[in-house]
């Protein structure tokens, strides 16, 4: 979910990287939703801020029942930073899940920004669960085989990883490990539990609850130019990045379990502080609090 454009361009993609790691087309070779189950929608919305200034928004639609899930998800860049580096995604995945555990059978992928126009992919799973991808453009030759080298079979997508965490139980919430294909590069997450961290009335956002602050770690392995590799190995941290969310329980009545939401996010990138705030929430029509509704208006 990480976008390539100019180094502001770079910033308003990792502010939206920050919201997609928050959070979570249309066949394949697994089944997708049984439409006779009884289904949960979600609807999140968050506006991201960096430095305090509106950057970006970002919409998700979840769809799932005991079975089987769909994903869309769109950014687009607001303010000051849609003039200089305008962008904007639209990402969706659909899938099937065994035991709750998000199996992905087609991710598709476009992006319409300044510098490098309009782009799509795709990954589709086969019957052995390898991916393949297919682009509307041309990577390098290094990029290609570092990703050849690099895919495996279940590899997820960056919507189903998203799933996988929010279906977690309380006592296995933020401890997952992922190594995530999004069509362009192969990075690793890396989640940990910090702490319960309720939200109050002073803080952003529309959601007051139960919170449970997680942190994680970004790390990119395939997919990047030598340039960029050899840029990264000289960073202290060797090009892994560390993000905040809180993670909120929710009961979906519909399938009869709790699922974690992510409720807000936080970051420094390049010494700037970005933050993602909810700013609706609506689960199967009903809004999670009155400050919700009035923000879906």
């Amino acid at each position: 979910m990480f976008q390539s454009f100019s180094s502001t361009a770079r910033r308003a993609a990792g502010a939206t990287g920050v919201a997609a790691l928050l959070c979570a087309a249309m066949l394949g070779a697994t089944s997708g939703r049984a439409a006779a189950a009884p289904e949960e929608r979600l609807f999140l919305k968050y506006h991201i801020r960096a430095s305090g200034m509106r950057v970006a928004t970002l919409r998700f639609e979840i769809a799932f029942d005991a079975r089987g899930y769909e994903v869309q998800s769109s950014m687009k860049t607001k303010g000051l930073l849609n003039f200089i580096a305008s962008t904007k995604f639209d990402a969706s995945v659909v899938g099937a899940l065994r035991k709750f555990k998000p199996a992905p059978a087609r991710y598709d992928m476009q992006t319409d920004g300044l510098w490098k126009g309009k782009r799509k992919h795709s990954i589709e799973w086969n019957a052995k669960r390898t991916p393949k991808i297919t682009r509307s453009w041309q990577l390098g030759d290094y990029k290609t085989q570092s990703l050849a080298k690099t895919i495996r079979a279940d590899m997820p997508d960056p919507l189903s990883a998203l799933l996988t965490a929010s279906f977690q139980t309380a006592g296995r919430l933020c401890k997952d490990k992922f190594r995530v294909l999004d069509g362009k590069t192969v990075y690793d997450l890396v989640y940990s539990y910090q702490k319960r961290d309720d939200f109050g009335g002073e803080d952003p956002g529309v959601y007051r609850g139960e919170a449970h602050k997680c942190q994680i770690s970004y790390r990119p392995i395939a997919g990047l130019s030598v340039k960029k590799l050899q840029k990264l190995q000289k960073k202290p941290n060797k090009g892994r990045e560390a993000f905040t969310i809180w993670m909120a329980p929710v009961n979906a009545e519909n399938i009869g379990r709790k699922v974690f939401v992510p409720v807000g996010g936080a970051s420094n990138m390049d010494g700037r502080q970005i933050h993602a705030h909810l700013v609706s929430a609506v689960l199967s029509g009903k809004a999670l609090n009155e400050l919700s509704v009035m923000a879906k208006k």
